[in-house]
């Protein structure tokens, strides 16, 4: 009984921009998988359905960071934002593992030249700015920039 209890008190009660957040999410899995083109081979399509999820919540990742008033609203407080922009960064992340491995999974007719091998790099450069340093840096710098910002406030509890 004790468990249950501590996941209660864990269980956050929505907020409109986080249900905002895994709607959108959600609509574009389904879209993607409404739109399937007829021969794409399955395992290539998941690859591609889960790269761009990636960049979906990628671009989300990018609006939170951004502080902008209106989203610390629909979030209900500034710690909640940052909650799920780094929630959005670490599902975009993982999403690229098997976008990696599945998008190359069977040749593709339309990729060619540096394509592929930009999207390498890319991801290593991806891989290199979540490295511990420069996570802990960033750390650093929204800690001071949240103490010192003048909109950097407690939430109600809840």
């Amino acid at each position: 009984m004790s468990r249950l209890r501590d996941l209660a008190l864990r269980l956050e009660t929505p907020t409109p921009g986080g249900v905002a957040l895994v709607i959108v999410a959600v609509a574009n899995v389904l879209l993607w998988a409404l739109a399937r083109p007829v021969g794409q081979p399955t395992e290539r399509y998941v690859g591609e359905i889960c790269g761009a999820e990636a960049v979906l919540l990628f671009s989300c990742t990018l609006v939170l960071a951004m502080l902008l008033p209106v989203v610390e609203r629909a979030f209900r407080g500034l710690d909640r934002v940052v909650v799920w922009h780094r929630r959005t960064a670490t599902a975009a992340t993982l999403l690229l593992i098997p976008h990696v491995a599945l998008a190359s999974s069977t040749p593709d007719p339309y990729a060619h030249g540096l394509s592929p091998a930009l999207g390498d790099v890319a991801l290593l450069g991806l891989l290199m700015l979540t490295s511990g340093r420069w996570r802990r840096g960033c750390a650093q710098r929204a800690t001071t920039v949240s103490c010192a910002g003048s909109r950097a406030r407690p939430t109600s509890g809840g």
